[in-house]
């Protein structure tokens, strides 16, 4: 008689050899527990987050007032799902005089550092604190102004990459320069873009780029009109459910 496991196809036979059982042991109570935990690490993980937005939001509005603070925090609850904004690319030849008779007195210019970050989140928030750190980390350079212990005035360099600006080795960019509010229109920003220019100078850089929006007319025109910078063409800059795009595309010298 055949065996029940013999096939007979064509003529030729085969053999089905028995499925073999696994046994898997899996504790219902660990599997559960694995869940528990993790359900509990989210809710502090977002309980530990909307505390540090709470923060940042309190700093901002005693750096910004009222109106101005609120809208830094709409702005940023909407920009992790949607942001769109149109940057001016500006570009200065550093081979070109740097202007040096634009000076601020009593403010200390100097290197940001991690000693600093203490500073930065009781200044500007946690949220800010963690950018910065990340930076400082990933080799980019920041530089700070401060006034009677208070951080008045912040600036970045970037000599590798840049999101909207396709960098050479002789090239560096800036960006996030902030100047809080009752020290502007006092010439500070003006003073500090050119120590930065300066640094980046001294480093053997022969060519700056930063871009803008589009709609922050008095930043447009210190580095355009006191500084020397030159328009070099828009682009957009968007980020839908957290896919970032960029158009047309990042601007390069040729």
């Amino acid at each position: 008689m055949e065996h029940p496991s013999d096939l007979l196809i064509a003529g030729v036979s085969f053999t089905k050899e028995p499925a073999r059982k696994i046994n898997v042991s899996v504790s219902d109570d660990d599997s559960e527990q694995e869940i528990k935990d993790r359900k509990t690490k989210g809710s502090i993980n977002m309980f530990l987050y909307l505390k540090d937005v709470l923060f940042e939001l309190r700093a901002r509005l005693k750096l910004e007032g009222y109106k101005e603070g609120l809208l830094y925090a709409v702005k940023k609850a909407f920009s992790k799902i949607f942001y769109l904004n149109k940057y001016i690319i500006f570009c200065k030849n550093l081979d070109e005089l740097i202007p040096s008779d634009i000076r601020v007195n009593d403010i200390f210019f100097e290197l940001l550092n991690p000693k600093h970050l203490k500073l930065i989140e009781r200044d500007f928030g946690p949220l800010t604190r963690k950018r910065f750190q990340k930076r400082i980390q990933t080799g980019r350079t920041g530089h700070i102004c401060q006034l009677n212990n208070k951080i008045i005035y912040h600036g970045w360099i970037e000599y590798e990459t840049n999101p909207m600006v396709q960098l050479k080795p002789y090239e560096a960019s800036l960006f996030d320069v902030y100047t809080v509010k009752e020290f502007r229109n006092r010439g500070i920003q003006t003073a500090m873009l050119i120590k930065r220019l300066e640094a980046m100078k001294s480093k053997g850089i022969r060519r700056a780029f930063c871009s803008i929006a589009f709609d922050n007319i008095p930043s447009q025109k210190v580095v355009a009109d006191k500084l020397g910078f030159k328009s070099m063409g828009a682009v957009w800059r968007g980020k839908i459910i957290g896919k970032s795009f960029l158009y047309p595309k990042k601007y390069s010298m040729e």
